[in-house]
């Protein structure tokens, strides 16, 4: 989509989430197998997603995203609508059952008159500066 759906559009479809790490790991597959690359996924969502779907993308990342093909995936969760049953607060239940690699990292950027104006660009790095910050390097 392009910038202005993405920060404005608020309402309308729907989003299986799992279908584009799908999509990604179709990649290595074809373009960039692990094996020669180092795999680096930056997830960028409203948090949305069909409740039936969020299993779907938990199992998807641990089975087709693990730490010995993936470096790092990095999921920031922007101008989420409702934190409840979101991908967010999937993801982060998922790490504390240890379901998921240390591979996996998470931001948030929250909805606020900041975010939404001027300081929009300046969240949005500091989300992936997060995000790398969390990242060991060995």
């Amino acid at each position: 989509v392009d910038e202005q759906k993405f920060y404005k559009y608020r309402f309308g479809g729907g989003t299986t989430c799992s279908s584009a790490l799908k999509l990604i790991s179709k990649q290595f597959e074809n373009r960039f197998p692990p094996n020669k690359w180092n795999i680096y996924v930056f997830y960028f969502t409203d948090g949305e997603n069909y409740e039936s779907d969020n299993s779907e993308f938990i199992q998807t990342l641990k089975k087709d995203f693990p730490p010995n093909l993936v470096n790092f995936v990095g999921i920031t969760q922007i101008y989420a609508y409702d934190y409840r049953n979101s991908v967010l607060e999937n993801v982060i239940k998922a790490q504390k059952a240890d379901v998921l690699g240390e591979n996996v990292k998470t931001a948030e950027i929250p909805s606020n008159s900041d975010t939404m104006n001027e300081g929009r660009n300046e969240a949005v790095l500091k989300a992936v500066k997060d995000l790398l910050g969390k990242t060991k390097i060995s």
